[in-house]
């Protein structure tokens, strides 16, 4: 699976401690037959399936730290959950297990916050206290939808001065308000999935 293999053990976590044995023998039969890569497959073979973008990225020759804003988005043990839900879903908080799934984030270069490759964090508005929701991504064009890290910790608003928030998570889930750098409720850090703890 070559570099996919990220994608494998962040949507399957627990895959990563089981180990896969001596494949010694397969890779030199693999070089032997002269077989195509495991990214020719996913080009030719199965092209309709959506690749994260982070994979897409690396793939392009950039370099590998953009991979860096993937995994979970936590504050404290508690993570930014879709709670299962997708379009114009509202966007809580629970605890963080670790699995990926509704808890897996991918911020890209594009300055998106993504959630399944096409579901983006979106403010409903540009006022203190707006709503955010899931949305299907729509590309450049809208402001809603992209995203900064501001003061290595917060997430902000490229057009304004709003940063994600979970103050009033139990009420109304995330929103977006004044970017405040003393407020714990605006803290966010990417966990992402630990390659160094994988066993070969």
């Amino acid at each position: 699976m070559d570099d996919y293999k990220k994608l494998y053990y962040n949507a399957n976590s627990p895959a990563q401690y089981v180990s896969y044995g001596d494949i010694s023998e397969r890779l030199a039969l693999k070089q032997k037959l002269h077989c195509k890569s495991f990214d020719w497959y996913m080009k030719n073979v199965y092209p309709e399936l959506k690749i994260p973008d982070g994979i897409m990225m690396m793939k392009n020759g950039l370099d590998d730290t953009l991979l860096e804003k993937h995994g979970a988005l936590r504050q404290i043990d508690q993570c930014l959950d879709t709670m299962g839900q997708s379009n114009l879903g509202h966007l809580l908080l629970y605890h963080c297990h670790g699995q990926g799934e509704n808890q897996d984030w991918s911020f890209t270069i594009d300055h998106l916050i993504k959630h399944d490759n096409h579901l983006c964090i979106t403010v409903t508005g540009f006022e203190p206290t707006r709503s955010v929701v899931l949305s299907e991504c729509v590309g450049d064009d809208s402001q809603a939808s992209k995203w900064v890290w501001a003061f290595d910790r917060h997430i902000k608003l490229l057009s304004h001065n709003l940063c994600l928030d979970s103050r009033f998570v139990r009420q109304t889930g995330i929103i977006v308000d004044q970017c405040n750098d003393g407020s714990s409720t605006q803290q966010w850090r990417f966990d992402q999935p630990s390659s160094s703890s994988v066993v070969h």
